[in-house]
């Protein structure tokens, strides 16, 4: 991925088609758009739904921090080698690259983040990645059956994450 993304960065083309090839190359990463949180709407559409992943049911991988600021910023970074090495431009990349599940609405509205709760998907075996979406089979289902449960238990479990 990194000899891609500085072969990419070296290109002499115009930066937004820079970003949509490393879009591409980043997918190279298994763990890529991983899912470390989800808003109580999102979770609530979830549990109407049996917690199955439903056809238009408006839920999406949000990412935390917007993917096309992250990759212009890496490219910049890159040309003026502000990265020491791999693993300085991994760590970046990696951090920036963590999703919320959260609603179609709570995606477009950019000024309020709803709050959120997080997820623990330590070795990132929950909501793999699968294109543009995720695969959601009996784990995430039991995953979001113990979020709710916990949600409306009483318990003060939800917080904001930042």
């Amino acid at each position: 991925m990194y000899v891609a993304f500085q072969a990419i960065c070296k290109l002499d083309i115009d930066q937004k088609i820079q970003v949509k090839l490393l879009t591409e190359i980043f997918q190279i990463e298994p763990n890529y758009w991983r899912v470390v949180g989800i808003s109580v709407e999102a979770l609530e559409v979830f549990q109407k739904h049996d917690y199955k992943k439903v056809s238009k049911m408006g839920i999406n991988r949000s990412h935390i921090h917007q993917r096309a600021d992250t990759y212009t910023q890496m490219i910049q970074e890159e040309n003026n080698n502000k990265f020491k090495n791999y693993q300085d431009w991994y760590d970046y990349f990696w951090e920036r690259d963590a999703t919320y599940l959260k609603t179609s609405s709570e995606n477009l509205q950019k000024s309020v983040e709803p709050e959120i709760i997080p997820i623990k998907n330590t070795k990132f075996k929950l909501f793999k990645p699968q294109g543009y979406s995720w695969r959601h089979g009996e784990e995430e289902v039991k995953c979001l059956k113990q979020l709710y449960k916990k949600l409306n238990s009483g318990t003060k479990s939800v917080k904001k994450i930042k």
